[in-house]
């Protein structure tokens, strides 16, 4: 499989990606919801079940920057828990995390060792080229927003060469690319001049 993956919508896709992977693990996690039963079999076993399976079927997301992206994926939490988050901003991180009940982080070595199944890059293109191969190194998936930064080829393979190293995949929202989400719903309405603004 290849290490890049690329998605066809914008910030939602954090929360859809998400939401499908924890989709994925509830599937196998079936047998495991029948061996609980059958080691459970009285009322207050079988109590106990849709706690651990819930437990189990939630994707912890470290998020990488708590700006206005970040805000809107935080606010689309379902199936998935923002456990951490980074910034370097204390107040502001500090903030977020008590708003959306995630450890605040302004050390980007300790929120690594958090227990998440993926980081989004929700920061800026500087961020991207700061820490995606320290993420990847982790062993963590990671879903970039500022995909700006992989215009740069040469850290492109780099980034490329440490996913596999590490059997990790990164997540492109192709939403982000210049405003192709924008360009798609423009082609559905013909106008003889369409203009694009920052």
């Amino acid at each position: 499989n290849p290490p890049i993956l690329v998605h066809n919508r914008t910030t939602d896709i954090c929360c859809t990606q998400i939401n499908r992977t924890a989709e994925a693990r509830r599937i196998h996690t079936k047998r495991f919801s029948l061996l609980l039963n059958q080691i459970y079999p009285n009322t207050t076993g079988q109590s106990l079940i849709p706690n651990i399976l819930k437990w189990i079927n939630m994707i912890n997301v470290g998020l990488l920057g708590c700006g206005n992206i970040g805000r809107i994926i935080a606010k689309g939490q379902d199936n998935f828990k923002i456990t951490a988050v980074y910034d370097t901003a204390e107040a502001k991180v500090n903030a977020f995390g008590k708003e959306f009940g995630a450890v605040p982080y302004t050390d980007f070595s300790s929120f690594l060792k958090e227990s998440c199944d993926v980081i989004v890059e929700a920061a800026s293109a500087a961020a991207v080229k700061s820490h995606a191969k320290d993420v990847l190194k982790s062993g963590k998936d990671i879903i970039i927003m500022s995909v700006g930064a992989l215009a740069d080829e040469a850290f492109l393979e780099e980034l490329l060469d440490t996913a596999r190293e590490n059997s990790c995949k990164i997540h492109i929202p192709s939403g982000a690319v210049l405003g192709l989400d924008n360009i798609k719903q423009a082609t559905a309405f013909p106008r003889d001049r369409d203009r694009l603004r920052p």
